[in-house]
């Protein structure tokens, strides 16, 4: 059974996917967050027989739903609720700046402007692993053995 990691960010929306019994997350792509992400999402969860979802959260530092959480759960309820699928959420504090730091730094002495610039999907990777990060961390969490 395959669960499908979301980052919903205003333009763009990063995936990932996994089989539930791992704990690493595959990079899935980028969808734009548009009037079309309904249907792509659908296309997405039937051909790749998804059952649950893991969708970011963006909480405050304080660990509350904030501006932006308000904004992911609109979306969720518009284009994922419809669906046949569970639902998860995941604290994405930070997520981005992970895969961020760690792109940045695969390019010894040049600072983020200078790779953003000469890499054009920076943004898009970017959005995908943080999928993979969120992803991650809620199958981590599920496969904990007490």
């Amino acid at each position: 059974m395959k669960i499908l990691g979301i980052d919903v960010g205003e333009k763009r929306i990063g995936l990932a996917i996994a089989e539930e019994n791992n704990t690493i997350a595959i990079p899935f792509g980028v969808i734009e967050n548009n009037n079309k992400a309904k249907d792509e999402l659908k296309r997405i969860l039937d051909d790749n027989e998804i059952y649950k979802a893991v969708v970011g959260i963006p909480n405050t530092l304080k660990g509350k739903p904030g501006k932006q959480a308000e904004k992911v759960f609109d979306f969720v309820e518009k284009n994922l609720r419809c669906h046949n699928i569970g639902i998860e959420f995941e604290d994405e504090r930070f997520t981005s700046r992970i895969p961020e730091r760690n792109m940045q730094s695969a390019v010894t002495g040049r600072g983020k402007s200078s790779f953003i610039k000469r890499h054009k999907n920076f943004k898009k990777h970017l959005d995908e692993l943080s999928a993979c990060i969120i992803l991650e961390g809620f199958l981590k969490r599920k496969n904990i053995k007490y």
